[in-house]
């Protein structure tokens, strides 16, 4: 039951640290140099795939924190 709390804030944290940083280093300088807010659609696909992008990673991410704490012996 612990693990599964932990889990899910691990997952929960990675994805806003994921999606915070590619929102800032991504999605922000494509508005500026590509002018997104005239094309809805491409901003709304670009938007998309970095909350794809984001539960991905996080889940990765978590994966991996997990098999260090086993590698450990917890």
């Amino acid at each position: 039951m612990i693990l599964a709390g932990l889990n899910l804030i691990f997952i929960s944290f990675s994805f806003a640290l994921i999606f915070i940083l590619s929102n800032n280093f991504i999605l922000k300088p494509m508005k500026e140099k590509y002018n997104l807010r005239n094309r809805k659609i491409l901003e709304f696909l670009i938007f998309n795939s970095i909350i794809i992008f984001c539960f991905i990673g996080s889940i990765l991410l978590t994966g991996i924190i997990y098999y260090l704490l086993y590698l450990v012996g917890f």
